[in-house]
């Protein structure tokens, strides 16, 4: 289903900051992390068919960055590591918008969801002068419709968080969200933002024997790397079927 028409917005954005304060800190990202593959954000729609409360979803929103505060930093280039994506956790904010889409239901979109279009990106904000870098790692945009509903659109910064970590925050969010009280209705997964695990080694070394790697000199050890690359090069196995005779 097509969007017609565009999204109004009536104010600009808002940035949304840590209620507290947060480690100000340069997080590493892995290799695994900082692949230019993933240099895109993880998108997430949710449609309601009411309204919503935009000071709760603003303050459980700043509740919740104070424990996933890596989202409200700006991702950088590392001058220690020729350029290598970092995240500065400076609490500079995640970036939430407010807009309006006239002509459009929440039950329309989402019979039209079956066959998605692309148009469906206006529903998140977007600063076209902006880079990925440049884009701040948390976009949030809240559409207001003409039916008085309203869609939610979220875009994570894929190097830094996966879709299993976006799913622990989104829930962390939602759960803030609905509890009145200075804590969270449930307890929240502690997340765990230390990702030198995945570093690799100061000083790389060779912890077993590679006899894939190793040349022949003749004798037993020739013999050896002979039938290690046997195996390794071996076609794959495959199923062996058996017919029938036919008499």
């Amino acid at each position: 289903m097509e969007i017609v028409g565009e999204c109004i917005y009536n104010n600009p954005p808002v940035l949304v900051t840590p209620s507290k304060p947060t480690p100000k800190l340069a997080l590493y990202l892995s290799n695994l992390d900082d692949q230019r593959l993933l240099h895109f954000p993880i998108q997430y729609i949710y449609v309601f068919t009411g309204t919503l409360d935009m000071d709760t979803l603003k303050v459980a929103l700043s509740r919740v960055l104070v424990d996933y505060y890596p989202l409200a930093g700006r991702l950088r280039a590392s001058n220690e590591h020729d350029g290598k994506l970092i995240i500065d956790c400076n609490s500079e904010g995640a970036l939430f918008a407010e807009g309006f889409l006239p002509g459009l239901t929440a039950r329309d979109f989402i019979l039209g969801h079956a066959k998605p279009h692309k148009s469906w990106k206006k529903l998140l904000y977007k600063d076209e002068e902006q880079s990925f870098v440049c884009t701040p790692p948390l976009v949030v945009q809240v559409t207001h419709l003409s039916c008085g509903g309203t869609i939610l659109c979220t875009a994570i910064a894929h190097c830094v968080s996966d879709a299993f970590g976006a799913a622990h925050f989104l829930r962390a969010w939602a759960r803030a969200a609905m509890s009145e009280d200075s804590e969270l209705a449930y307890p929240p997964v502690e997340p765990c933002h230390d990702r030198r695990a995945l570093a690799p080694r100061c000083t790389p070394r060779i912890a077993f024997a590679h006899p894939e790697y190793t040349a022949a000199s003749g004798g037993d050890d020739a013999s050896a790397v002979a039938e290690a690359s046997s195996r390794l090069f071996a076609p794959p196995l495959s199923p062996v079927l058996s017919r029938p005779e036919i008499h």
